[in-house]
């Protein structure tokens, strides 16, 4: 097990390729309101009847995977970084994963402007995404998404865990970590951001990270070197694409799921 630091980041060892070694914090999250009563009933509003899981036991597996991260003293320091709690529906099972996101993307924009009317919801990468997404083999994730054949997934998010780390390397570093751990991918980041549509707003003067979708890639053979990414510009929430796989960014953070 690796060393996880102060602020929840994994520590980088010599073979990471990272921005900086040292957490400068010039780029950072606030943690967001962690009511999980209000956090359920943004799902509800998003996603209606095609959410299963109750809200009693929504916020019973979240405080068991809080309670079990606090049970492990090289685990629980991934408790003072930010976090917010997901659901994915059960009604996404089987669904093609960039068909997934498409639908997803709606709900992300609808639940941000219902939470701030004066910003926008922009969607910056290709308006279809349908065949365009598949799960990355080194993001553990596969097993993951089978889950919602048999019910709705809950989880955390911890967005800023490989904050400055080359997406290649957050997926060679995952190696290093618990099974339990997952590189989070498209349809948990961005049902975080339904439940938590303020995770990229500021309270003072930092800026906020861009979350990457590292446990995800292109299905194109030929856009390898390409990434999804929720960004906060102008306070407007941007899902956005580029490419810059191969180098660190201190803008960039890539995260860990752990579900139920």
């Amino acid at each position: 097990m690796r060393t996880i630091g102060i602020q929840g980041r994994l520590e980088p060892e010599d073979s990471d390729f990272v921005y900086s070694k040292v957490d400068r914090r010039y780029f950072f999250l606030d943690q967001p309101n962690l009511s999980l009563p209000e956090i359920y009933k943004r799902y509800t509003t998003a996603f209606a009847e095609n959410i299963e899981v109750s809200e009693v036991d929504f916020v019973k597996k979240i405080e068991q995977i809080i309670s079990g991260l606090k049970e492990n003293s090289k685990e629980s320091p991934i408790l003072n970084g930010v976090y917010v709690p997901f659901i994915i529906p059960s009604s996404l099972a089987n669904v093609d994963l960039g068909e997934a996101v498409n639908q997803l993307l709606v709900s992300v924009g609808r639940n941000f402007m219902l939470e701030f009317p004066e910003y926008e919801f922009n969607n910056f990468a290709d308006s279809n995404l349908t065949g365009k997404i598949k799960v990355s083999a080194d993001s553990r994730l596969g097993d993951v998404y089978k889950q919602l054949e048999h019910g709705d997934i809950v989880g955390i998010y911890f967005p800023t865990f490989f904050a400055g780390f080359a997406i290649k390397s957050q997926r060679e570093s995952l190696k290093s970590l618990p099974e339990k751990m997952k590189l989070s991918g498209a349809l948990e980041i961005a049902c975080a951001l339904v439940g938590s549509p303020n995770l990229l707003m500021k309270k003072a003067d930092n800026y906020p990270n861009g979350l990457v979708l590292a446990g995800v890639e292109p299905t194109d053979s030929e856009a390898q070197n390409y990434f999804w990414y929720f960004e906060a510009y102008g306070w407007n929430l941007n899902f956005n694409y580029r490419s810059m796989v191969g180098p660190a960014s201190e803008y960039f953070a890539g995260g860990i799921s752990i579900v139920a």
